[in-house]
């Protein structure tokens, strides 16, 4: 592996003295944590759908009207799903005595421009000025399912920029009920939901843009799964992944 990475270092000229100084890096965390969980999910995808279903990560560069997918399905009859994987958003977790949220953290790494507003007001059949208000956020066309792991909601940003488990007493109580116990736990465990249940026109929770009255058709920044107080199971539409039933989509 190390001469792997020292040929992938010299191709890109990235100083492999320093790659370990680089990946701990704040800023770059996060991207790889992202990716990684990209292929972590297809993994477990695998283990879960029927025998003659494939999954893969394809590789491709997201353009103006085409999303770059993060893991594809097809199944036997040949019908392609796509899924958007997004991690909780850090420290999003928040409880209260009538109920427990955990925020998705669900935008655009890049934010639409002047070219793509054009486009996608024809088609999207919206008007360009709803576009720009929502430039970060996704529609449901851009992805089937949204797939997310609960674990960073339990992580805190130390003094050195760093990322650290640290649940509170509430949210380790919160996280015993759902069966997990520790940091590795709450990596593996994944809710998925339709990206079209999530849209801000087909769930009470709107997309919170200041600018929107509602209704908007967007899928919000951070969608939020909700639990209510002592139930190991998410509300409707978020789904534990091993609960979903796969043959049906």
């Amino acid at each position: 592996m190390s001469a792997k990475l020292k040929l992938f270092c010299n191709k890109y000229d990235i100083s492999y003295d320093f790659l370990d100084v680089i990946l701990e890096d704040p800023k770059v965390i996060p991207m790889i944590r992202g990716k990684s969980f990209e292929f972590f999910a297809a993994e477990q995808l695998k283990s879960l759908v029927p025998k003659d279903f494939s999954i893969s990560n394809p590789r491709s560069n997201s353009s103006i009207g085409n999303h770059d997918v993060d893991i594809e399905i097809k199944t036997q009859r040949g019908d392609i799903h796509s899924v958007e994987c997004k991690l909780a958003s850090k420290g999003g977790c928040k409880i209260t005595d009538t109920l427990i949220e955990i925020k998705v953290k669900c935008m655009r790494s890049r934010t639409l421009g002047e070219r793509a507003f054009d486009f996608y007001s024809r088609h999207w059949e919206i008007s360009r000025t709803l576009i720009e208000n929502h430039k970060d956020q996704y529609r449901p066309s851009d992805f089937e399912y949204i797939l997310t792991s609960i674990g960073n909601s339990f992580y805190s940003t130390g003094n050195d920029g760093l990322y650290f488990w640290n649940p509170s007493t509430k949210e380790s109580k919160f996280l015993s009920t759902i069966g997990v116990n520790n940091k590795a736990d709450a990596y593996k465990k994944l809710y998925i939901a339709k990206s079209s249940d999530v849209s801000c026109r087909n769930t009470p929770r709107y997309c919170m843009r200041r600018k929107c009255a509602g209704g908007c058709g967007f899928i919000p920044n951070y969608p939020k799964i909700i639990f209510l107080p002592g139930n190991s199971k998410p509300e409707s539409p978020w789904v534990e992944i091993s609960d979903f039933d796969f043959s049906k989509i």
